[in-house]
């Protein structure tokens, strides 16, 4: 069962009760649409998903949230009976892909909310974009592409092709996942963002 749409206020509000019953620092990196959401380049996500870069900060949240009355469910997520579900993965993974740097480097997110225990930011431009290239559904490309419309002083595509590269390089799907790449690309072009010299 998928979510309810959820904003960016929701997503706050839930993170500031997350806060209030956590008694150790937890630092905690947006992907996918959440990230998406939490920069406004969406309105909404029905899908929430956190990475927790430290181990032992995922088992200790993971434990407390599920104290305070979330569920696991077969999926991996928690819930609650009248909330929504959230993903959490714990280290540099997301739902699709292992990242190449770990999230917490300075240069590998974008800072959010300091919280009095709760550190949140979001994964960079070009990790959210590799990630969602990685499955390239036709939602995850438009999502690409409305982030660069709306980044493009922020977002060199050049840099974007050699970390995605970089990133596929150990994945068996190598080569199937590098034409999602050039699919985007193609899209770009037509979109006059992308000039090649």
């Amino acid at each position: 069962m998928t979510n309810p749409k959820v904003d960016k206020t929701s997503l706050f509000n839930e993170l500031i009760a997350w806060d209030s019953i956590i008694g150790k620092k937890v630092h905690l990196i947006a992907c996918g649409d959440t990230a998406l959401t939490l920069v406004d380049v969406k309105e909404t996500t029905t899908d929430i998903h956190f990475i927790v870069p430290k181990y032992t900060e995922y088992d200790y949240l993971t434990k407390i949230l599920q104290q305070a009355g979330y569920v696991s469910n077969k999926k991996g997520g928690l819930k609650r009976e009248y909330g929504f579900r959230v993903d959490f993965f714990r280290g540099g993974k997301t739902d699709a892909i292992e990242l190449i740097n770990s999230p917490l480097e300075k240069d590998w997110h974008i800072p959010i909310k300091q919280y009095k225990y709760m550190y949140v930011g979001v994964l960079n431009y070009y990790d959210i974009i590799i990630c969602k290239l990685f499955r390239a559904k036709p939602e995850d490309l438009r999502d690409c592409l409305a982030l660069v419309k709306a980044r493009q002083d922020e977002i060199e595509i050049d840099k974007l092709k050699k970390l995605f590269l970089q990133t596929i390089a150990g994945s068996a799907n190598r080569a199937k996942v590098s034409k999602h790449l050039d699919s985007f690309l193609r899209i770009l072009k037509k979109e006059k963002l992308l000039v090649e010299n």
